[in-house]
């Protein structure tokens, strides 16, 4: 599950789905979007175009679709691009509300360049950049170039295993970076934790 909190607190909630049950118990659980997501033990990869079209049409709150053509790291070979290109398309056509995904260079640097490509690709769809954040070298050096990459939101653990214990660094990021137009969203926390973070 994750948290989302814009500048204002807004707390809105995010379940990560694995099939079409956890979709439609999400909705009824009170999430605001999901994260569709296949290979929970590969962390989540791209979720199959029926699994798409079954959630938009099973329904009626926000479908964010991972795309990540497979688990491992978060480089990527121009034929995997291409593969992440496809799957964004058959998202679109759906009718998903957005992606998530990230994409490094060797050093741990955002690649902007395949960032910012896919986004346009996605668009009008939003963009997420999931966890290839924490793995990143320098996270506010990371957070400005994924906004200028045009993505909305970012999901993190503060580079930790669990938000709670990156709670300071959150706070740093929150303080310094964080725009109505960049929201962040705290991951692998309950609300009573993110409470005792903000």
């Amino acid at each position: 599950m994750s948290i989302t909190l814009s500048t204002k607190h807004n707390i809105a909630i995010e379940v990560c789905s694995y099939s079409l049950e956890s979709c439609i118990a999400a909705e009824k659980a009170g999430a605001n979007r999901i994260e569709l997501c296949a290979s929970p033990f590969e962390g989540g990869t791209t979720p199959s175009a029926g699994l798409m079209k079954s959630a938009k049409e099973n329904v009626n709150i926000q479908v964010h679709v991972m795309i990540r053509p497979r688990g491992g790291d978060f480089c990527y070979t121009d034929q995997e691009i291409g593969i992440m290109k496809a799957d964004i398309e058959i998202a679109k056509q759906i009718g998903c509300d957005g992606i998530v995904l990230g994409i490094l260079h060797p050093d741990g640097q955002i690649n902007t360049g395949q960032i910012k490509e896919l986004a346009s690709l996605a668009h009008p769809m939003e963009v997420t950049v999931h966890r290839a954040f924490d793995m990143s070298s320098d996270p506010f050096e990371a957070l400005e170039a994924i906004i200028d990459c045009g993505c909305t939101r970012i999901l993190t653990s503060a580079l930790q295993n669990k938000v709670t214990e990156g709670k300071e660094l959150l706070r740093e990021i929150v303080k310094k970076k964080l725009t109505e137009e960049s929201r962040l969203w705290p991951e692998a926390a309950s609300i009573p934790e993110m409470h005792r973070i903000y």
